[in-house]
């Protein structure tokens, strides 16, 4: 596969920390436009792979490239104007409202200078795509969960970013609050980002995600469309637990179930 119609293509590419591998021998290759899940246990390597993504960690060997370019040889102003990322959890120590947190995501615009109309213009044009605009004026630590997520993933549009990576943005949001995130990251694909998600619930990205990547202990296992990634077998293989796998809405939308040893299941 050419790299250079790739946003993102890694070559063999592996990560340690220490002496311990986290990845190892990934081949990935993501075209503009695609809409990625990234799903496997815990420790599978999945927030590493992220940060493989975003350039934050370096390849211990083998190579990652956007836009058929080497992260290594890209500037970091130029690698924080097309990648943006929404991490797990983001701590903020002053009083800041929803609005001034979504303009730090105009940094790498703004540098040293204060912030343009044009800048202030992405800031509401981002906030009011996840439906944040009335979060604007409140301070960001009196927000709930949800209403922070929404936040964050503002602050990630306001960069008008090519590719925006979230590592679990729906974890320990209440059933809402997760349909509200994975609407707005529905319509923000739509608008053309490139999208590429660490999830946990595989029911939400046989949904969502037209295009799954399993990891397991640390190499990629499966990757393609939801049916053909989460099949019994697979899912058994790599969570080590027993499950059903079923069709409730079509033939493209797996829906897995765990099966309890201590329950009886007619036929």
């Amino acid at each position: 596969m050419n790299s250079k119609k790739n946003i993102v293509h890694l070559v063999q590419a592996s990560y340690a920390y220490g002496s311990t591998y986290s990845l190892t021998n990934i081949n990935l290759s993501i075209t503009p436009g695609e809409l990625v899940a990234l799903i496997g246990p815990n420790g599978s390597g999945k927030t590493t792979l992220i940060k493989l993504l975003s350039g934050y960690f370096k390849p211990t060997t083998g190579e990652v490239s956007l836009d058929g370019l080497p992260l290594s040889q890209w500037s970091q102003k130029s690698l924080s104007l097309t990648v943006a990322v929404v991490p797990q959890q983001v701590t903020v120590p002053f009083a800041f409202t929803g609005r001034q947190i979504a303009l730090l995501g105009r940094l790498p615009h703004m540098g040293l200078s204060s912030a343009t109309v044009a800048d202030y213009l992405a800031v509401e044009d981002a906030l009011e795509l996840v439906g944040a605009t009335d979060l604007a004026e409140r301070t960001y630590n009196s927000l709930s969960s949800g209403e922070r997520q929404k936040i964050i993933i503002a602050q990630a549009l306001a960069r008008n970013a090519r590719l925006l990576l979230l590592d679990e943005p729906i974890s320990h949001l209440d059933m809402k609050w997760q349909a509200q995130t994975l609407q707005h990251l529905s319509r923000i694909h739509a608008s053309g980002s490139t999208i590429v998600t660490a999830i946990h619930d595989l029911n939400v990205a046989a949904i969502y995600f037209p295009r799954i990547v399993l990891i397991s202990k640390g190499r990629i296992v499966a990757d393609g469309i939801p049916r053909t990634v989460l099949t019994k077998q697979l899912l058994e293989e790599v969570y080590e637990t027993e499950v059903t796998v079923h069709y409730p809405f079509d033939n493209e939308c797996p829906q897995i179930s765990l099966m309890p040893t201590h329950v009886s299941i007619k036929p």
